[in-house]
């Protein structure tokens, strides 16, 4: 059995980049796989993504790139 907890086999997983380019002209990104629940939109986790990188870089910035697919080939 691997890592994988309950909650997360519940949940569909989805593989994201999110990039962002700040206003001194420097670019930040963020990749992974999250957990979605069933029902749970696009833009919600683009909003998720978006606010997650901003509070990490300490700054907002303007989105450049985002991607989000089913992580399951």
């Amino acid at each position: 059995m691997d890592s994988t907890s309950t909650a997360e086999a519940a949940k569909v997983a989805y593989h994201f980049v999110l990039t962002m380019q700040f206003p001194d002209g420097t670019y930040g990104s963020v990749d992974g796989v999250t957990y979605v629940d069933s029902g749970t939109t696009r833009a919600d986790v683009f909003t998720q993504m978006r606010q997650h990188l901003a509070r990490e870089a300490g700054r907002g910035g303007v989105v450049t790139f985002f991607a989000l697919e089913p992580n399951r080939l």
